[in-house]
């Protein structure tokens, strides 16, 4: 009777991405178990094709029954993003691909090992597959548990999943993305206080951009300038600061009596908005740098976390009347304010994308847990519900232009 022999290549579609890795010099654990080493020559292909980063095991003498374990892996998971396995067991060779971050495998083979130069081209062009993503927009967000923080991409459509960072943060608000996608700012709340931090999305490293005895939070790019604008509290001084990307040249903008936040320029620079808290409401600044003419929105409510949309036509916010929150548009030429979601849960830290098709947003539907969610602009507002996690959520951003 024949021997079936079973191809597992399993790529979930949210998976996909994982291994795209967004940017390059990933590191990856190798092991060959096999008796002649015969999957070396992937090593070389890893680093020059795939331009992954191949390191040895860290614990050479394990058996690979020891080392295919989820426990194992998340031993590994310090140290690198993806563990490559092959070995021989029987009659058959076993190739595995694993994500250590998510403990999940991305390919599987299972081949008749007299077929191993076969094998090794199938695993070649498999592996050639997964990691050439085509480029999309994504949602870049924290996800926070047990004390720690890991930054996320998302697609809008939640398919695809990548694990960007793991940090020791056990807060990280307000997530602002640079316009050439190079850099995040957001804000640890270390309880104390308040710190503006930076992430270089290409090297993968965290830059704290706040002197610590000082109030920082809420940060944002202005792409006229190429600086970041935030609010803090500084001796006496209340308001809105400027400082440059590597948080030198910190100055104030803006000195207000009134507690502030979510400052954001328009994409041109023409525009600049911010909340103040003025006689126990929110409310909502739009000035013109041009005319220097400032407007306060009329609205009811509390206005929370405004943001421009990419033409800078247009102003989104977290609008709360009467303890329900809910989304809002409000059109700066033509003043018209539309309200996007009627459900009344809290939600927070809108993002549009850069196509005005998405707007990214969490929300707190079950208890304390927060997810995240996509308003879909093009399909009459319809609403996809993108994490169900237990862990929670924070505030998300669209990358500026899709990649990989």
């Amino acid at each position: 009777m024949k021997k079936v022999i079973v191809i597992l290549f399993m790529i979930s579609s949210w998976l996909l991405a994982v291994t795209a890795l967004v940017f390059a010099s990933e590191k990856i654990f190798f092991a060959d178990y096999t008796p002649d080493a015969g999957f070396s020559s992937l090593q070389d292909f890893f680093s020059r094709e795939l331009h992954l980063s191949v390191i040895p095991l860290l614990e050479p003498s394990l058996s690979y029954e020891e080392i295919i374990t989820p426990q194992y892996w998340e031993k590994l998971s310090s140290f690198a993003h993806l563990l490559f396995v092959a070995y021989e067991k029987d009659t058959l060779v076993f190739v595995e691909l694993i994500d250590l971050h998510l403990r999940q495998e991305i390919l599987s083979l299972v081949r008749r090992k007299e077929n191993q130069e076969k094998t090794i081209e199938e695993t070649k062009r498999k592996l050639r597959r997964t990691f050439a993503m085509t480029p999309e927009i994504k949602i870049v967000f924290p996800r926070e548990e047990n004390g720690q923080s890991a930054l996320i991409a998302l697609d809008p459509q939640g398919r695809r999943e990548t694990v960007l960072a793991l940090t020791d943060f056990s807060s990280m608000e307000d997530l602002s993305m640079s316009p050439d996608a190079q850099f995040l700012a957001f804000t640890v709340n270390h309880g104390y206080k308040k710190a503006v931090y930076l992430f270089h999305l290409k090297n993968r490293t965290f830059q704290v951009l706040s002197p610590w005895e000082w109030n920082d939070w809420a940060p944002s790019f202005s792409e006229k300038d190429r600086k970041i604008v935030f609010a803090s509290e500084r001796n006496s001084k209340r308001g809105i600061f400027t400082m440059n990307l590597d948080g030198s040249a910190q100055n104030l903008f803006l000195e207000k009596e009134n507690p502030v936040d979510s400052p954001s320029f328009s994409g041109n620079g023409q525009r600049f908005i911010y909340c103040e808290l003025i006689d126990g409401k929110w409310h909502l600044k739009i000035k013109d740098l041009f005319t220097q003419q400032e407007e306060t929105l009329d609205f009811d409510g509390n206005v929370f976390q405004p943001v421009f949309t990419a033409d800078g036509r247009k102003i989104i916010f977290v609008g709360e009347m009467n303890g329900n929150y809910d989304l809002y548009t409000y059109s700066i030429l033509e003043g018209n304010l539309v309200r996007l979601t009627v459900d009344n849960f809290p939600k927070a830290h809108p993002t549009p994308s850069s196509d005005g098709r998405w707007i990214a947003f969490r929300e707190q539907k079950e208890g304390n847990n927060w997810d995240i969610f996509v308003l879909d602009l093009y399909k009459r507002n319809l609403v996809y519900r993108l994490t169900t996690s237990i862990a929670r959520e924070g505030d998300p951003v669209f990358t500026p232009y899709p990649i990989n």
